[in-house]
């Protein structure tokens, strides 16, 4: 997606939280659909294999985190994995109607065509606010109540939205956020 001419905005990561309506042997779940499961670890995790991220973490009580590039791909992740729930008899056509899901973070990364000098802009931000400390990260960290996300700022024009509760409101808040910034670029 493009915000204005000038800046773009690309979705990374949207994370979703769901609860399956029955509780869930793991063990017996991983022999079943053939995944390790390490029983270190509170929940069974499902990666596909070109990836360092797991897709979806399951917990016995039914409860499950799913992870995918966008929204659109997160619904049909979820989708497809309700569907092999359903092949497998561990979920059945009226308990799936009844399983919530919503999205409960979106990553977006921004690219904006300037370079930021971050000591400068950690000050001119507001020290409440904004964390900069060079030695441990190369970003900014800028938090407030205005925005419900986290903005990572880098020096090269990057910047991170993360927390944001939809794609949508994360756009909203970065091209609100641009305004403050424009003093500085």
């Amino acid at each position: 997606m493009s915000v204005g001419a000038e800046y773009e905005v690309e979705e990374t990561l949207a994370v979703g939280a769901g609860e399956l309506p029955v509780e869930v042997d793991l063990e017996i779940l991983a022999d079943t659909i053939g995944v390790e499961y390490d029983l270190e670890k509170p929940g069974l995790e499902i990666r596909p294999k070109e990836s360092r991220l797991p897709l979806m973490t399951l917990f016995t009580s039914g409860r499950l985190i799913l992870r995918a590039g966008s929204e659109d791909e997160l619904f049909e992740e979820f989708e497809g994995i309700l569907d092999g729930f359903e092949a497998i008899g561990l979920v059945d056509e009226d308990q799936r109607d009844d399983v919530e899901f919503e999205v409960s973070n979106s990553v977006l990364l921004a690219d904006v065509p300037t370079s930021f000098k971050l000591s400068t802009l950690a000050v001119g931000l507001g020290f409440q606010n904004a964390e900069y400390e060079p030695e441990q990260h190369s970003a900014i960290i800028y938090t407030t109540d205005e925005y419900d996300c986290t903005f990572s700022i880098f020096h090269n024009g990057k910047i991170t939205v993360a927390g944001s509760p939809s794609a949508e409101r994360a756009v909203e808040s970065f091209e609100n956020f641009l305004g403050e910034l424009e003093i500085w670029m």
